[in-house]
């Protein structure tokens, strides 16, 4: 173990105080530290991912993977994990019960692909978003049950390049988009039905350099930028199917080497070299006349090492290196003066080459090489009483600033192994399986490093080793503007970090707002709401020494906040309901679309999200809500009333009304199941469903309705907008219509507004705010005494006494009443340039509005 310095800190501990020791140590690979992966179910059962996960490929610090789930349930299905049980996802079952045994998961853009067989379309092409929804097939290139097989996925210049067979041209090239109609066949290699394909693709500076193989006995070598132009043979190389094609690519000093077996060299074992040209194409030597290629093909520093024969027909493998020339390319050092030294697992550490090999004498051992035949040295010495268990060291990975790898040991059986290159830096990672007997699956080779992690096979079931590192925290991000007094912090569990301990101070390293020890991996802390800099300390216990990062925040300062929900501006301009929040569904806001189509916002699968409901783009305008029904009505294009409705798993839209005659206005009640508007015979109408049918009568014979129509749905009054300039009432009672005129003056000019079981509000030609209520035995009309100034769309209640509206100059305001007075003060932030209605929704307490923009948001005070 590192040396630790240990330094004491006071800790205050909620309920009391205590000293805690903290010591600070560097990140390692600790013993211990391994971990076996699960798998939640859908009932909340851990299941292990066993029968020996295949085909690991590291993606963006992911691990995608063929498993199963030990119920057998589910056999050989993709799999994705971040290297624990809560990040552990089953991706889909393609073929439930026999397993669709998914291969070569391969990243282009956002998607990962793979080839993947189900009992419909064969074995085909797959891709995946990381979700279960989100894994679905490309395409089925081989029409019906028969398969393309595809296989030699690669990413090349944003798209993927593999083999496939469509049944009429053989094995060939193919490129994928990621739809069906991206997905074709790039390059004919072999015309005619005959076999050819593409073996040992390599991508290197957006080309991928492939082996090529034409007919039934002969292998080129090709290159492809993913165009038909840019797809073309390279070097004719007339390697036979006996031979041994291109493969080891490996960069080294800006180069590009690979081995391979040409008749021009009489079987000999090639190094090739390669700067994507033909002339640039070339042997750089032939070293042993051997049946076995150069293997092991490793950049350090610039100079390839390799593993080659020193004699010929394989009788001595041992160490190589080139500099990209004949001359410069030699044997390292002879390891083995009478035999092979077999060197395996060349591994880049630190600058330094370290592998695996044996001198004849001392079996197989770790050794390092600068280069030079005395700078390649064994670095362990490693004895086992039964000579049958030699040390057999294997797969050395660099991790964690530490050399892992497997190796037997007596007592220990085959356990992972660390040093760090010094011969008293060897230690034991973890003994997975206590005692003689080993842990790892030696038998399998199934093991990748992702990130700061290496994952293998033990005991038939996915295991991680992980350098031992502190937790960092998750959100808020830091930096960032904190949205509340009370503000939750979430962090990861780091690797190996057995308890957490969380700081918040004035100042750097301080604690005086906050000090707590914790055992998740969150902690609600009520803060300072003045804007003031915070500074936060995550501690981490890890092998009993703890380690720190830092993160800085401003504090909240209280007022009114706007985020942005949609992420299409498509919200249409028009009508007095562009965003209406709904009482149907929660998170749910109905709204116009630019192509005249009722589109949804709602809340789901963590985010927001936008989508049409309605199949007809016959939306003319004026949303409302008849939650009776759990329907939305709508003016249509044609002048009717249109519900849309959800049923039998999908939303349905009908025409309601009989007569085109709908102009606006359209406000529904759902308690009396009621819906009014305005006819194009300027009479108040109203639609109710009875008898067994939709029916709709005017309720005004003067044509005196000029616009503004809106329903108090706690006392069932309809009021209008009168062309007199008076404010009018409609309502049902004692058997029949009734109506009255409210307003005492004729000064009613625009923007009627209803507060439900109170009265309503409207603006005079000179924009003063007006109200109009009942005070028990009369209707009674005032002036509040303030001007909105100019509003833009429709106004909207906004609790008791409030009126929430957007100005002509697209701000939002709120006009409100604080016990006495009547006032008007601004919604923020500024400057977003708000179109048409604010709606308010009670239950949320959140206001949604509408930008000129077309987007759709939401403000909030916190």
């Amino acid at each position: 173990m590192l040396s630790c310095v240990i330094r004491i800190i006071c800790l205050i501990l909620m309920g009391g105080s205590a000293l805690l020791p903290i010591k600070r140590c560097s990140a390692q690979i600790g013993a211990g530290q391994v971990f076996q992966m699960t798998y939640t179910n859908s009932f909340g059962q851990i299941r292990t991912l066993n029968s020996v996960p295949t085909d690991l490929r590291p993606i963006d610090s992911k691990i995608y993977f063929s498993g199963n789930i030990s119920t057998g349930l589910v056999q050989r299905e993709p799999f994705m994990t971040a290297g624990t049980s809560a990040t552990t996802v089953f991706l889909k079952a393609i073929r439930p019960g026999s397993g669709s045994d998914p291969a070569e998961f391969t990243k282009v853009g956002s998607f990962v692909y793979f080839a993947a067989t189900d009992e419909t379309n064969g074995r085909e092409l797959w891709r995946t978003d990381g979700t279960p929804a989100g894994t679905v097939l490309v395409k089925n290139i081989r029409p019906g049950p028969s398969s393309s097989s595809p296989n030699n996925l690669v990413e090349c210049q944003g798209k993927l390049l593999f083999s496939a067979t469509d049944g009429l041209n053989g094995e060939e090239l193919w490129v994928s988009d990621g739809t069906d109609a991206g997905t074709r066949m790039l390059f004919e290699i072999e015309p005619g039905t005959s076999g050819s394909g593409t073996y040992n693709p390599f991508n290197w500076n957006g080309v991928v350099y492939f082996a090529g193989h034409e007919g039934t006995n002969n292998v080129d070598f090709y290159r492809s930028d993913g165009t038909a132009a840019g797809t073309y043979k390279l070097v004719n190389m007339n390697i036979s199917a006996s031979g041994t094609y291109p493969k080891n690519f490996t960069v080294s000093n800006n180069q590009l080497f690979f081995s391979a077996d040409t008749p021009a060299y009489s079987g000999a074992s090639e190094i090739w070299k390669t700067n994507g040209t033909a002339v640039g194409t070339v042997v750089v030597k032939a070293i042993a006349n051997t049946p076995f290629p150069a293997g092991w093909l490793t950049d350090v520093n610039g100079t390839l090492y390799f593993v080659d024969d020193k004699n010929s027909y394989g009788s001595g493998n041992e160490l190589w290196k080139s500099d990209g020339t004949s001359g410069g390319t030699v044997q390292v050092a002879n390891i083995n003066v009478a035999g092979s030294s077999n060197p395996e697992y060349l591994t880049n550490y630190n600058g330094t080459l370290y592998f695996v090999a044996d001198d004849g004498v001392r079996g197989r051992q770790i050794w390092k090489s600068n280069g030079t035949s005395t700078g390649t040295v064994m670095v362990h010495e490693i004895y086992n009483s039964v000579s049958s268990a030699s040390p057999r060291p294997n797969s050395l990975f660099s991790l964690g600033g530490k050399l892992v790898f497997l190796q037997t040991r007596d007592g220990f059986g085959t356990e992972w192994w660390q040093t760090d290159g010094t011969p008293a830096g060897l230690s034991i990672i973890a003994d997975i399986s206590p005692g003689a007997s080993s842990g790892p699956d030696d038998y399998y080779d199934e093991r990748v490093v992702s990130g700061n992690s290496l994952y293998f096979i033990a005991g038939n079931n996915l295991w991680r080793i992980g350098a031992l590192t502190p937790a960092q925290m998750l959100s808020p991000a830091s930096g960032s503007l904190l949205t509340s007094s009370a503000t939750t912090f979430t962090w990861d569990a780091g690797v190996g970090a057995t308890q957490y301990a969380i700081w918040v101070g004035n100042s750097a390293g301080s604690y005086d707002l906050h000090a707590r020890a914790v055992a998740g991996l969150s902690d609600t802390v009520t803060l300072p709401t003045d804007g003031r800099s915070l500074y936060v300390t995550l501690w981490s216990l890890i092998n009993g020494a703890w380690s720190s990062r830092s993160y800085t925040y401003t504090a909240h300062t209280p007022g009114w906040q706007y985020t942005k929900l949609s992420q299409t501006g498509n919200a249409s301009i028009g009508g007095k309901q562009t965003a209406l929040p709904s009482s149907i569904y929660a998170y749910f806001n109905y709204y116009k679309g630019t192509d005249n189509k009722v589109w949804a916002l709602y809340f789901g699968g963590g985010s927001w999200n936008q989508t049409a409901l309605t199949s007809t783009a016959n939306v003319s305008d004026w949303l409302t809500e008849n939650t009776t029904y759990n329907q939305i009505y709508y003016k249509g294009t044609d002048n009717h009333i249109w519900a849309l409705w959800y049923g039998a798993g999908r939303w349905n839209q009908a025409a309601l009304t009989a007569t085109a005659n709908v102009s606006g206005d359209l406000q529904a009640d759902s308690g009396t199941n009621f819906t009014y508007y305005k006819g194009t015979d300027n009479n108040l109408w109203v639609l109710w469903y009875g008898a067994g049918r939709w029916n709709q009568a005017p309720l005004t014979n003067s044509a005196r309705v000029a616009g503004d129509v809106v329903v108090d749905r706690l006392n069932h009054f309809a009021y209008y907008r009168g062309t007199d300039s008076h404010m009018w009432v409609v309502w049902f009672g004692l058997g029949r219509w009734n109506e009255a005129k409210l307003s005492t003056t004729a000064n009613v000019n625009k923007n009627l507004l209803v507060d439900p079981g109170w009265g309503t509000y409207y603006q005079d030609s000179s924009n003063a705010t007006w109200a109009v209520w009942f005070t028990g035995t009369q209707w009674a009309q005032t002036n509040l005494g303030v001007s909105t100034g100019a509003v833009s769309g429709n106004s909207s209640r906004y609790g008791r006494l409030g009126i929430v509206y957007t100005g002509t100059d697209g701000a939002a305001r709120y006009l409100g009443n604080n016990g006495s007075l009547w006032s008007i003060s601004p919604i923020g932030p500024s400057g977003l340039n708000l179109r048409d209605t604010l709606n308010y929704k009670a239950p949320e307490g959140l206001i949604y509005a509408r930008t000129a923009d077309g987007n759709l948001g939401v403000f909030y005070y916190q």
